[in-house]
């Protein structure tokens, strides 16, 4: 009997573990996608701020530099 216990509760850590894991992966794939949004938008507002100001003396933004994380 104590070794069905023990082999339940085994089954029953691995299971959680399998599950901790997979929300584990899933919150840093979210963390990843709005990472993403946020340096995308960043980028948006950089170029319509220079745009607004003439002859602004900012550095360049560029595709390159987001994807660098500038």
């Amino acid at each position: 009997r104590e070794d069905n216990d023990y082999r339940r509760d085994e089954d029953l850590c691995s299971a959680a573990e399998t599950k901790i894991s997979s929300a584990y992966e899933a919150v840093r794939g979210t963390i990843a996608v709005w990472e993403q949004a946020i340096t995308n938008e960043r980028v948006r507002l950089t170029d319509v701020v220079r745009a607004a100001i003439p002859n602004a003396k900012t550095r360049p933004s560029t595709e390159a530099q987001a994807k660098k994380g500038a």
